[in-house]
């Protein structure tokens, strides 16, 4: 949450304080007095009122600075700064290096020019407002010419194009044009009376080649005098009083009637925007805002980044599908492999027999020969492991006694003894 917000009106070493606050509806108004130490002075009176501040808007009475518009040839950035110092030094009464100024395009130039509206003011005239603040300990907001923060009491739905607001404060008038209410130009005229007034804002319509203009509104210090005066109604104008918003015309009211042409310029100030349009305030101390070149920067990127997100999810979601999908369908296609791998191996079993069968057809294998040849092989292997039995099987009898050990025949020699060949024919383990 922001805390409440300050404007200071500096005139002519007389500083117009005011507090609004927004949640409450109510207004903290005072005026401090020329003297010495006005810094001092203000950190006791906020203290007093309990008033907490981190920052506050600074608004310079309008004869304090010189507002002009200028018309120059196109340019940009760097270049177009030191065209607006170049030609603004022909329109101020001090030297350029003391020179602080803010400038602003205006709409309506012509074809192959730039029209600027320009403020400037003396370097000393800033820094010596802005060590009223060094005292209380307060940051400067913004630093402008208080009547160029009018418009801000006004309601949104007005829908004025040209009208000129002549606002009264100390015994000077401040000119204040407005082109759909944007500041166009303003002006500080001495108008004692309705008639000087009315030549000045006929001057000032003459000087914007203004041909029509559909409101004057008339506020500040003796504003009722000059609303039913003749002289300004001789212009062929409504003029009646600013339209101003219901919580600002709320806040107007419970401001002293003492000065209240004062008072309205620092309630106005107090309620300025953070990033007016002329702001004499050095970029150094200037509080970091967010602009709309930043806002569309940040949306861009921020959307940038949402859409690559969404593709990644977008890309990771389909292929998990895909996969998903591919799943199911491998699974759906197993029993059917199954069976054509069964249905494979039977049929090469199958070739196998049908080919064994064709070549006995054949005749390529003749199976008795076949079968007679193992069954002989086999008869002959039996025959010699039998031997081999024999002549290694031990004789302890023998042994003991001390004769010479008995040499069995040989395979060969068994079967060469006809009485041998009659055992095994009879033999039932031979048959």
């Amino acid at each position: 949450m922001t805390g409440p917000r300050g404007g200071l009106y500096l005139r002519d070493e007389r500083l117009t304080v005011v507090v609004p606050s927004a949640r409450r509806g109510s207004v903290e108004c005072f005026a401090l007095e020329p003297g010495d130490l006005p810094g001092a002075r203000l950190k006791s009176e906020l203290e007093t009122r309990r008033l907490k501040l981190r920052r506050m808007r600074i608004g310079l009475a309008r004869p304090l600075l010189t507002v002009k518009a200028l018309e120059l040839p196109p340019a940009r950035g760097t270049q177009l700064a030191e065209m607006v110092a170049f030609e603004l030094e022909r329109h101020v009464p001090f030297p350029p290096e003391d020179m602080r100024f803010d400038f602003v395009p205006l709409p309506g130039a012509a074809k192959g020019s730039l029209r600027v509206l320009v403020a400037a003011c003396e370097r000393r005239t800033v820094e010596g407002a802005l060590r009223v603040l060094e005292e209380p300990r307060l940051k400067p907001a913004a630093l402008t010419a208080a009547c160029h923060d009018l418009p801000v009491l006004l309601g949104r739905r007005q829908r004025m194009r040209y009208a000129v607001w002549a606002h009264r404060a100390g015994g000077a008038t401040d000119l204040v044009c407005l082109n759909q209410g944007r500041l166009e130009l303003s002006r500080t005229v001495p108008a004692k009376d309705a008639d000087e007034l009315a030549g000045e804002v006929a001057v000032t319509l003459r000087l914007l080649d203004w041909r029509d203009c559909d409101a004057i509104w008339i506020s500040g210090d003796d504003a009722s005098a000059f609303l039913t005066a003749s002289a300004l109604a001789e212009l062929g104008v409504p003029v009646t009083e600013p339209p101003f918003k219901p919580a600002a015309r709320a806040l107007i009211q419970r401001l002293p009637e003492e000065d209240g042409g004062a008072a309205i310029l620092a309630l106005a100030v107090a309620l300025g925007s953070r990033r007016p349009a002329l702001n004499l305030l050095p970029l150094e101390l200037r509080p970091r805002t967010v602009s709309a070149g930043h806002l569309v920067t940040g949306a861009t990127a921020t959307l940038t980044a949402l859409l690559g997100l969404s593709l990644l999810v977008g890309q990771g979601y389909k292929e998990h599908r895909y996969a998903d999908r591919l799943s199911r369908a491998i699974r759906a296609l197993d029993p059917e492999v199954k069976s054509v791998e069964a249905l494979s191996a039977e049929l090469k079993q199958k070739r196998r027999l049908l080919e064994t069968i064709q070549t006995i057809e054949r005749g390529e294998v003749r199976a008795l020969p076949v079968l007679k040849g193992l069954s002989r092989r086999r008869r002959d292997a039996r025959a010699m492991i039998r031997a081999h039995l024999r002549r290694w099987r031990p004789r302890p009898h023998a042994q003991r006694t001390g004769s010479t050990p008995r040499v069995r025949p040989s395979g060969a020699a068994l079967q060469l003894d006809p009485s041998h060949r009659s055992s095994q024919s009879v033999s039932p383990k031979g048959r």
